[in-house]
């Protein structure tokens, strides 16, 4: 296997250019540069800015004592206390091995055998108690960007597997995949990486992502990912003859490297990520923001502004209409010492909560894009802001205005001012007749630092990078002036019989089995139905988690933005579709999801866990009533000939000053115009 991974490795330095390259260690920055590595050859630690060039491993904790019977190692850290210990020559070859993770060790064994002397792992070269020891934590993005080359250790147990993958289509090694069906086997290689343990830890997200290159080890397969191609040992291969690209070359993981080559604020690849991340595991919650802000430091480049406890200051109005994918539970910080020092996680933004997020939630956050083949597809979802946000600090003795959403709706209106100036750098064209659609305008632009992607405006872009310091802020407050208003839960709806559905592999989180399939049914969120004083439909809500919901109850609603989408487009909403005719059908494969109506026949609370709370007769005859088209509370598909108008809510529950997300969802414009009350200050936390 070494053998095969040196080929790699000279193959890509000698044809990939600067491509995956990395800025040499003396040319970095002190918060660039890691403060120890290992030396493999002489087995003890040294100073990171000693040394030219490292190799970094990205793993996961795996119990090597399996084995009944066999008594648990302590793992080996470096601490102050054993820090001088470190640093003598010989120290890890020691007794101090027995204590090692099994992939640590194969990993540093494989490092020598590459010729590569040095070598970055977390657990050996970061001060587990120090006062630095979190600077170290949060600048780990920087370290495995800044890696000749990243070793995934994904495998179950150790870096190697026992096992080993046959050719199950019986190729013989030497032959070479068309086009076709070498995305094919990318796919595989990806989905049996993507199965692994390794891929269900939040910190791994971003390694793998801020890697430029990276050797994979899973079980039974090792295969190699780079800015360029990807190859494998068996099937997709680098050949001595041949020019990159071609068959090898990676299609579909490309998130990678189009955060090192975009040049402008990427709303679409800012929800692959945040979809992709936010299921994941984390030993410490509060390490939600953590251990992706590399990657959001990433982005912030193209960000104006930056982020706000993970959303994009540019594009808040949309992105605090997340929704959970399926059931999400809340992070609450845990104590943690000096890795991980307690923090608050803010409710309204999908970090302060485990769950996939719907990446179909966010698509309004596109429209700014000018071609209808997006992988989101062409939508006539539309959001506009309606308060002025600030955040507020830990203490709340600090606050910051955030201009950014008003920013962004005053470079919307440069597609309509026909004779107006231009933002430095974007250029007005003219459509070919021939490219001409029912929702062009005749008129697109371009910006001069990537003139093939065509929008419908201009957007704010940073001609000068942002600090680090100043790229994304986590004050957990959020703070507005807005309208709110009070609903009756009238009815919950939830899954009636469960369903199945079928995996592929697709590149979009908007083509990913795990978002087009459907979550597993428990899982499935709810949705409530509100209604007003008289007892009228009053819109809809997507239940977050499986606290209980006191049916009949009165919730308040807060107005965070404004929103409209054709009457067409709107029927095929999770949560407008599911009130309609309760059901929904996920894309690939997937029977229809039949849901039941439960409404409040005795004032009683609903848990999601409790089954048959209801007679069977009276969710059969809602269930019938639904299939006659006559809703027990109908909700109108318009207000406006072809376009439904209607607010973008926040159900709040509060807790003394601050209130807290519990839902999101519309209500018609109409209808909250008629019950809402006058606008106050609210604190979100």
């Amino acid at each position: 296997d070494y053998r095969c991974l040196s080929r790699w490795i000279k193959a890509c330095d000698n044809w990939h250019d600067n491509d995956c390259q990395v800025i040499p260690v003396q040319d970095r920055q002190p918060h660039q540069v890691p403060a120890w590595v290992v030396d493999t050859e002489v087995a003890h630690i040294v100073p990171g800015r000693t040394v030219s060039r490292y190799v970094a491993l990205s793993y996961v904790w795996h119990n090597d004592q399996q084995n009944a019977g066999c008594q648990k190692v302590e793992r080996l850290l470096l601490k102050r206390s054993n820090l001088s210990d470190f640093q003598k020559p010989g120290y890890l070859n020691g007794a101090a091995a027995a204590h090692l993770p099994q992939v640590v060790k194969d990993t540093i064994n494989l490092v020598r055998k590459l010729d590569e002397k040095y070598l970055w792992v977390d657990c050996l070269c970061i001060v587990q108690d120090d006062r630095d020891t979190r600077a170290q934590v949060e600048c780990m993005g920087e370290f495995y960007s800044g890696a000749y080359l990243t070793i995934i250790g994904a495998a179950s147990s150790g870096l190697f597997s026992m096992q080993r993958s046959t050719n199950k289509r019986g190729r013989k090694a030497s032959s070479r995949h068309t086009p076709p069906t070498a995305k094919e086997h990318i796919g595989e290689l990806y989905h049996s990486l993507f199965k692994s343990k390794w891929a269900t830890r939040g910190w791994t997200f971003q390694e793998q992502i801020l890697s430029k290159r990276a050797a994979i080890f899973v079980d039974g397969n090792m295969f190699w990912d780079c800015q360029r191609c990807v190859w494998d040992k068996d099937e997709l291969f680098q050949e001595a003859n041949a020019e990159p690209g071609g068959s090898f070359t990676q299609s579909y993981y490309e998130m990678a490297r189009r955060m090192s080559s975009i040049s402008w604020p990427d709303f679409g690849m800012y929800i692959e990520m945040v979809s992709l991340y936010n299921s994941r595991d984390l030993t410490y919650p509060q390490d939600a923001l953590p251990a992706i802000s590399g990657v959001l430091n990433s982005f912030s480049r193209n960000f104006a502004s930056g982020f706000v406890s993970g959303l994009p200051r540019l594009f808040l109005d949309v992105a605090l209409l997340w929704q959970p994918f399926s059931k999400a539970n809340r992070r609450i910080a845990k104590d943690a010492g000096m890795v991980a020092p307690n923090r608050h996680l803010p409710s309204w933004s999908w970090c302060g909560w485990r769950c996939p997020v719907d990446p179909f939630s966010l698509r309004t956050g596109l429209t700014y894009l000018d071609h209808e083949h997006h992988q989101s597809g062409a939508s006539t979802w539309r959001t506009q802001g309606l308060v002025q946000w600030s955040i507020l600090s830990e203490d709340m003795q600090q606050d910051q205005r955030l201009d950014e959403p008003a920013l962004l709706d005053t470079y919307k209106g440069f597609c309509t001012h026909e004779d107006g100036t231009l933002p430095n750098g974007w250029s007005r064209c003219t459509d070919d007749f021939s490219m001409l659609s029912s929702r062009s305008n005749g008129v697109h632009f371009t910006h001069i630092s990537d003139t093939t992607n065509r929008f419908k405006h201009p957007v704010p872009i940073n001609d000068v990078p942002l600090p680090t310091a100043m790229l994304h802020s986590a004050w957990p407050f959020l703070s507005c002036k807005t309208s709110r208003a009070f609903f009756r839960v009238g009815a919950i709806l939830k899954p009636l019989t469960w369903s199945e559905y079928h995996a592929g592999f697709k590149a979009s989180v908007f083509e990913l089995p795990q978002f087009t399939c459907g979550p597993a049914f428990e899982d499935i969120c709810h949705v409530l139905c509100l209604e007003d004083e008289q007892g009228r439909s009053a819109g809809l809500l997507r239940r977050m988690d499986d606290d209980k919901v006191v049916l009949g109850e009165k919730i308040e609603l807060i107005a965070i933005s404004s929103g409209s989408v054709s009457c067409v487009e709107l029927e095929s909403a999770f949560e407008e579709r599911i009130n309609r005719v309760c059901s929904y059908s996920y894309r690939h494969g997937m029977r229809q999801v039949q849901f039941r109506r439960v409404l409040p026949n005795d004032g009683s609370i609903h848990n999601a866990s409790e089954t048959g709370r209801f007679e069977k007769w009276k969710s059969c005859f809602a269930l019938q009533r639904m299939a006659e088209g006559v809703a027990p509370h109908p909700v109108k598909s318009a207000d406006n000939g072809n376009e439904y108008h209607f607010y973008n809510v926040l159900w709040i529950e509060r807790k003394g000053k601050v209130a807290y997300r519990r839902a999101a969802g519309r209500v018609p414009k109409a209808v909250w115009e008629q019950n809402c009350l006058k606008p106050s200050t609210v604190v979100l936390g």
